[in-house]
């Protein structure tokens, strides 16, 4: 048979096989990588009361790319700078019955993630 009729030559199947399982493992790595690094900054929801006795902590931890929400209770102070401080957080969980709902309501423009139950 004459090369110019199109001979293949199987042992570069074996090459194309082997760059192709390379390539393959490399993307599952990195996607399994990408996952768990997604896990890993996972939405964590606190109470207020934990937040105020774990502030340090917690602001590392938004610092390092965690995501709180955070679940008001009646231990929240409604002042100008305590609500400001609520803006780091990915979602605000609000209870109608609280006794501060009425501060909330009034600033509600400042915050945006509030979640009404």
């Amino acid at each position: 048979m004459s090369y110019h009729q199109g001979i293949t030559w199987p042992w570069l199947l074996g090459l194309y096989y082997d760059s192709l399982k390379n390539i393959m493992k490399i993307s599952k790595q990195k996607e399994e990588k990408e996952i768990k690094q997604k896990i890993d900054k996972l939405c964590m929801k606190i109470k207020y009361e934990d937040f105020e006795s774990q502030k340090d902590k917690i602001y590392e931890l938004i610092g390092e790319g965690f995501r709180f929400a955070i679940v008001i209770d009646n231990s929240f102070i409604p002042d100008y700078k305590n609500i400001q401080c609520l803006q780091l957080f990915k979602y605000i969980i609000l209870n109608r019955q609280l006794d501060c709902y009425e501060e909330f309501i009034k600033n509600k423009l400042d915050l945006k993630n509030i979640i009404e139950i």
